[in-house]
């Protein structure tokens, strides 16, 4: 991959300036786009963003002598649970609920309405949901989540990811961008975005059906 295209795209961004020191870079999206095979795994070039300054800057390759100084990838795994929009399904009807089966993942994901009431603007639902391949484990049972009585808070990853167990469509994550923005990423295959209001850590997260869900500064 030529340098120039890189420079014109860059995945991440150090959130500090440069330093002697260890210096994080998210590439969680890129990563993804990898496993996906939706973007080619050429590697990564870390590079000045401007580069006509004439500094220097100097990182240890996996070879150096001290092993502790060697760079290294960190992976938050979690599986893909609930029903997305990219991945296809086998569906099964059990009358007063539905079950569908993740070709790829094998996962079954099972959900029952208990409650729907027609409202004016959006309709007050209470559902229950069962993710074979979650390790979520709530007031519900194992693997057994409901929406939205189990809702579980966001929490930060060691990638600066945002993770939000228990949602309307299983494990959500938000991964950062790579903007000096902070801005994160919407979930893989569900529509939802993250917002940041005065006096709260993480404002809002808005859905394609127009709900929102508030989590004030720790998270819930």
């Amino acid at each position: 991959m030529g340098e120039s295209r890189l420079a014109r795209n860059p995945c991440a961004s150090p959130s500090s300036a440069p330093a002697p020191g260890w210096r994080a870079f998210p590439i969680t999206r890129a990563f993804q786009g990898w496993v996906d095979e939706t973007t080619p795994n050429n590697g990564v070039l870390i590079k000045y963003a401007d580069e006509s300054a004439g500094s220097q800057l100097v990182f240890a390759s996996n070879n150096v002598t001290d092993a502790t100084k060697r760079p290294r990838m960190i992976v938050d795994w979690e599986p893909l649970v609930g029903v997305r929009t990219p991945f296809g399904y086998q569906d099964f009807d059990l009358g007063v609920a539905q079950a569908k089966v993740n070709l790829a993942s094998g996962n079954l994901w099972v959900g029952e309405g208990d409650l729907a009431i027609a409202g004016t603007g959006l309709d007050a639902v209470v559902a229950r949901f069962y993710n074979s391949r979650s390790p979520y484990f709530g007031s519900t049972g194992g693997r057994w989540s409901m929406w939205p009585q189990s809702l579980e808070g966001l929490r930060e990853s060691s990638a600066k990811d945002l993770l939000w167990r228990g949602g309307p469509s299983g494990d959500l994550v938000f991964s950062p961008t790579g903007r000096y923005d902070g801005s994160l990423t919407e979930p893989h295959g569900y529509r939802a975005t993250v917002g940041v209001g005065v006096g709260l850590r993480w404002n809002v997260v808005s859905h394609e059906d127009g709900s929102r869900t508030l989590f004030y500064a720790n998270g819930y």
